[in-house]
């Protein structure tokens, strides 16, 4: 698995409706660029986790799933995921879903802090 910092340089959308991303890495050691090389066309999944401005060491910081085990926090968005998919609210993107449902998860959460 490969652990870099990205930048997002350039976003663009294909005729299909897709989209391309180009990213840009801070120099890499000749093993990770090696690993990239082999990457290329494969269809390999990516996950970008956004860093804030002040914390430039995320992905040390982060406990990233190792071979295809989930986080609570990744299991927890995949449920409201097919939730959302089976409410069918077209209108409401899964963004928008998420914020709000989470928002209520927290609230019932802090609800208990004052009982």
């Amino acid at each position: 698995m490969l652990k870099t910092n990205l930048y997002i340089s350039k976003v663009t959308t294909l005729a299909d409706g897709s989209v391309r991303l180009y990213v840009d890495t801070p120099e890499l050691t000749p093993e990770a660029m090696a690993e990239i090389f082999l990457l290329k066309k494969s269809g390999e999944c990516a996950a970008i986790l956004q860093a804030s401005p002040l914390d430039t060491k995320i992905v040390e910081a982060t406990d990233l799933p190792i071979d295809g085990d989930k986080t609570p926090s990744q299991r927890l968005r995949g449920v409201l995921f097919r939730l959302w998919e089976s409410e069918n609210k077209p209108l409401k993107t899964f963004a928008l879903y998420y914020d709000s449902k989470m928002e209520q998860i927290i609230e019932a959460i802090k609800s208990k802090l004052n009982d």
